[in-house]
């Protein structure tokens, strides 16, 4: 199955191990990666990290973060699921995982420059991100405007 690049539920832990790049897409449907920590089986809860911007520290820190992948019925495309290990993307193409590595290398050197200067302002359009006084409070919405960005 893993071979044909599908699987079934009962064998997902037979396609992540720790250690494993992991590819998904965030909120705004742009690629990222993790790293997996750990899996357990019974309920498919994945553990991994990444490294994302701490606003309130104001520096970049590994966020460990839990998924889980919903029970389906039968077979299904392991590039199907909402995450599953980077050496599916693309059809496993060392050329196209190289060129994604690199695009999100850049996107983050880009993001540090923004972030590590004082603060300034910015004209912005596109999706956006509020958090409300419950960090774990949030909704999308479009913004077009300045923006500073602290």
């Amino acid at each position: 199955m893993v071979e044909e690049r599908t699987i079934r539920h009962s064998y997902l832990w037979a396609l992540f191990r720790p250690g494993d790049l992991v590819y998904s897409l965030d909120d705004f449907g742009e690629p990222q990666l993790h790293k997996l920590i750990s899996i357990t089986q019974g309920s498919m809860a994945i553990t991994m990290w990444s490294i994302s911007w701490s606003i309130s520290k104001k520096k970049f820190e590994r966020e460990v973060t839990s998924r889980n992948i919903g029970f389906f019925d039968g077979e299904c495309p392991v590039t199907s699921l909402s995450f599953y290990p980077l050496k599916y993307y693309k059809s496993g193409s060392a050329q196209e995982i190289e060129k994604l590595r690199a695009s999100l290398e850049s996107r983050g050197q880009r993001w540090k420059l923004l972030v590590s200067e004082p603060p300034l302002c910015k004209h912005y359009n596109g999706p956006a991100r509020q958090t409300y006084v419950m960090p774990s409070v949030s909704s999308m919405r479009y913004v077009c405007s300045q923006s500073i960005i602290s």
